[in-house]
């Protein structure tokens, strides 16, 4: 895809590792469809640091939300999240949380899994040269 006077793009990824704990019951990890998010369902939060503000997005109920889950992810497997993309074209954010089982035992282990961001910058002249970016 190439922006005509476009800014470089830039994608923020998450990849959540699965839990230790496979066991039933663990808190797993949800994300939900972007195309089921109205923009009105985002609401935005400063985080107030010393030197700076920043922003952080929470998302309200919405019954037409459609939400899917990794329940026994094992260790060895992970999901990527695309947390953000500057492209207004397609979906900004993703909306992701992890949510208790409620027919776990009461003692079932608590989810424990790592997560790795990363940001991703491309020069718009450069998008051709990609495959499936597309010029």
């Amino acid at each position: 895809m190439h922006v005509a006077n476009a800014g470089p793009l830039l994608p923020h990824l998450s990849l959540q590792g699965g839990s230790r704990n496979s066991d039933p019951g663990v808190r797993w990890l949800a994300v939900c469809d972007a195309r089921s998010i109205a923009p009105a369902d985002f609401v935005k939060h400063q985080l107030r640091y010393r030197d700076r503000t920043g922003e952080v997005y929470s998302v309200v109920f919405n019954p037409d939300h459609r939400w899917l889950y990794f329940p026994n992810m094992p260790a060895n497997e992970a999901v990527l999240i695309k947390r953000y993309d500057s492209d207004a074209r397609r979906a900004r954010f993703t909306a992701h949380s992890a949510f208790d089982d409620h027919t776990a035992p009461p003692d079932a282990p608590a989810r424990e899994s790592i997560e790795v961001r990363t940001l991703i910058f491309f020069a718009p002249e450069s998008l051709s040269t990609f495959g499936g970016f597309g010029g």
